[in-house]
């Protein structure tokens, strides 16, 4: 536990560096991100990357030194798999990710440093099991990871896609093989996998990467 000795607790424990607006928590570790926007993390990632403290995360930059990060929301994954990957809409309205990625799919962690992921202007971000999600001010989803949904191919992992469609979208919300997003009239849609009914009746189309509408809903 981040400042403090000891392997468990029955109560809580405060953590006295930190001053939090918001916290998320999976699998083995833990994020939050304080008043000024700096994420600070701690535990251990999917890999046995470890930290034993507070670690600030910072952004990845071409130059020796990585840029301060200052974020206005938080996303982590919690899957049951431990996967954990975090990802983060900042103040400047980028999307940028950290842990583990690519999504399983190699060894490569970032504990600490953020990767930008190329999507500008972002007032909603989401992670799942498989794939990450943001919803930029235009209204458009985008997406990457390593899941295609049944489709061909949904993103080359840290290359955001567009989903298609006509429809303008305030927010969205992965799961670990479908995703379920509300639309600026707050319908709800969804697309993905449905073999435990999760699109809920919403529209197949042909192309399982097109949102849904969700009719009862």
């Amino acid at each position: 536990m981040a400042g403090v000795d000891l392997e468990r607790s029955a109560k809580p424990v405060k953590i006295d560096e930190l001053a939090a607006v918001q916290i998320e928590v999976a699998g083995h570790y833990a994020c939050a991100f304080e008043p000024l926007g700096r994420v600070w993390c701690w535990g251990q990632y999917g890999t046995g990357a470890t930290s034993s403290g507070l670690v600030q995360v910072r952004v990845a930059s071409n130059n020796d030194d990585d840029e301060d990060l200052r974020i206005q929301s938080l996303a982590m994954a919690k899957a049951a798999s431990g996967l954990q990957v975090s990802c983060a809409a900042t103040v400047e309205g980028d999307v940028v990710c950290w842990g583990d990625v690519t999504f399983g799919v190699s060894d490569v962690v970032f504990p600490d440093r953020a990767i930008r992921i190329g999507v500008s202007d972002v007032v909603d971000v989401s992670v799942g099991r498989n794939a990450a999600c943001a919803v930029d001010r235009a209204g458009t989803i985008w997406c990457w990871g390593r899941e295609n949904f049944g489709a061909a191919q949904l993103t080359e992992l840290m290359v955001a896609v567009p989903v298609e469609s006509d429809v303008c979208f305030e927010q969205v919300h992965v799961g670990d093989n479908h995703i379920c997003a509300v639309s600026r009239g707050g319908q709800v849609y969804c697309w993905g996998n449905d073999e435990q009914g999760q699109l809920a009746g919403a529209e197949v189309h042909a192309d399982p990467l097109t949102p849904g509408l969700v009719p009862a809903l």
